[in-house]
């Protein structure tokens, strides 16, 4: 019974894998976060839920300018409305961001919220655009703000 239970288990799992496996877009791209013009890039991975027009995000970046670094990892609920070829999402999340300052690493939680848009250029690859905010949870943080573009990949049908 226990070998039976196990199997289902993770046939069920394989099956909802790849359900979210074919309704994943993968973002690669690169830009500028500001204040102090630091360049970056970074990925991410949204996850859209059947029949709604929601996704869950993941997203890492990494910005640097003299030193300094400024590394968010966040998750986000987005809102998206298609046409054919075009995709405007917005949204806002929490997460987890290292604020390497040279002499000072700041490692603490952070809010974000992010709009964009992504037009389809191939049946699986388009290009996007996005500006996304962040304020860390500590005080005297300053509003950061992301611009950033690159490929979307759908990974799927």
């Amino acid at each position: 019974m226990k070998k039976l239970f196990t199997a289902v288990l993770l046939l069920t799992i394989s099956f909802a894998a790849d359900a979210c496996a074919q309704k994943a877009t993968l973002r690669l791209g690169g830009g500028l976060l500001t204040p102090g013009s630091a360049i970056g890039g970074g990925a991410g991975v949204d996850i859209n839920l059947p029949l709604l027009p929601v996704a869950i995000g993941a997203n890492v970046e990494y910005f640097t300018k003299s030193g300094t670094k400024f590394i968010p990892i966040t998750v986000v609920g987005l809102i998206k409305k298609s046409v054919p070829k075009l995709s405007v999402f917005a949204g806002g999340g929490a997460g987890y961001a290292i604020n390497d300052l040279g002499i000072v690493k700041i490692k603490k939680p952070v809010v974000t919220g992010m709009a964009g848009a992504s037009v389809g250029i191939a049946p699986l690859i388009g290009v996007y655009g996005k500006v996304q905010y962040y304020r860390q949870i500590v005080s005297g943080a300053a509003n950061t703000y992301s611009y950033t573009g690159g490929v979307t990949i759908s990974l799927g049908i």
